[in-house]
């Protein structure tokens, strides 16, 4: 545990590096796709995932605004999350227990929250950038792309596991911090 923050700084900030280009590659392809589409084009889509509504392309610019807030929002709060607890603990929810341990192993145990829920929320990115393409290619073809079902489910079927492992972080971290001294 004594290099901890070390590793824990590393992936953080290869997750923080990540999620943020998956960020700038949603609006990178919506400015792509604006320029590249004509001025009419599909906008709804229905269960077929053939277009059932057309309009102007800039509706489609609500899209990476909307998919950017979450992933934006988890890496500031990531950033801030100490000063967040000590401060505003009723603003994120862990365990209570965590909060009150000794320091260094209170610090780890919230590191490890933090570190999982940027791994999901890289998976959520990505999975975001791929609908957003689907979306965009369906505006221009007037179908939704094969693939565009797996996007939407992959968020959805990877939850169940960061769940599983949730709740695992949180036996493991009780056994933890009953073993203090």
């Amino acid at each position: 545990m004594l290099n901890y923050k070390i590793s824990f700084m590393k992936a953080i900030k290869r997750l923080s590096i990540a999620i943020t280009i998956s960020v700038l590659m949603m609006w990178i392809l919506a400015f792509y796709y604006y320029f590249t589409l004509p001025s009419t084009v599909a906008t709804h889509f229905g269960v077929s995932g053939t277009a059932d509504s057309y309009g102007s392309k800039t509706i489609l610019l609500i899209i990476p605004f909307l998919f950017s807030i979450a992933p934006i929002l988890i890496l500031v709060l990531t950033k801030y999350r100490f000063k967040i607890i000590e401060n505003y603990p009723y603003l994120i929810k862990l365990p209570a227990f965590i909060l009150y341990g000794n320091n260094k192993l209170k610090d780890y145990l919230i590191d490890r929250y933090f570190e999982a829920m940027l791994s999901y929320t890289l998976i959520l990115s990505i999975s975001l950038l791929f609908v957003e393409v689907g979306v965009f290619e369906g505006a221009f073809s007037g179908r939704l792309p094969e693939w565009f079902n797996l996007a939407v489910l992959i968020p959805v079927l990877t939850i169940v596991p960061y769940l599983f492992y949730l709740k695992k972080l949180y036996k493991t971290s009780k056994l933890m911090l009953n073993k203090q001294p």
